[in-house]
């Protein structure tokens, strides 16, 4: 085989794991959303993603506070249960997971135990989604968008 062709098999598989370099944030393809999160290479179907970060320190970048103690205009990057809201540790610093949008027709990540894996193959450049109703907050905290 040649160089060529081993390169064009490489570049056409897809990827059973993802790192620092497999995410990029860009304009969103929903509207009104700003901006979201984004492949850089494909990625199979089942495979988890690394949004957060490492599967090992994913938690380190997740802290647990008083809703009253986030800024109103940052609440929309996190979790809501109750008084208390999952946030990111930094909000200077965040992980691309907190830019995934929703997408309740056809998200393309979901999560178990808020580890989140690709429901089908991903294409490259393609936008990760998740639906929000699967976060089980508060029935008060959810936006009518999450009805989408």
């Amino acid at each position: 085989m040649k160089k060529e062709e081993a390169l064009i098999i490489m570049c056409s598989e897809y990827k059973t794991t993802t790192d620092e370099c497999s995410f990029i944030l860009k304009p969103s393809r929903f509207n009104g959303c700003g901006v979201g999160v984004f492949t850089t290479h494909k990625i199979a179907k089942g495979t988890y993603l690394r949004l957060f970060g490492d599967r090992e320190t994913w938690l380190d970048n997740i802290v647990l506070r008083q809703i009253s103690a986030v800024p109103h205009i940052f609440q929309d990057y996190c979790v809501k249960m109750g008084d208390d809201i999952f946030a990111p540790k930094d909000f200077g610093c965040m992980p691309v997971g907190w830019y995934m949008n929703h997408d309740a027709s056809n998200p393309t990540a979901k999560h178990k135990d808020f580890e989140y894996f690709a429901m089908r193959d991903l294409a490259e450049n393609e936008e990760i989604t998740t639906d929000y109703n699967s976060l089980e907050e508060d029935k008060s905290a959810i936006a009518p968008y999450y009805k989408q």
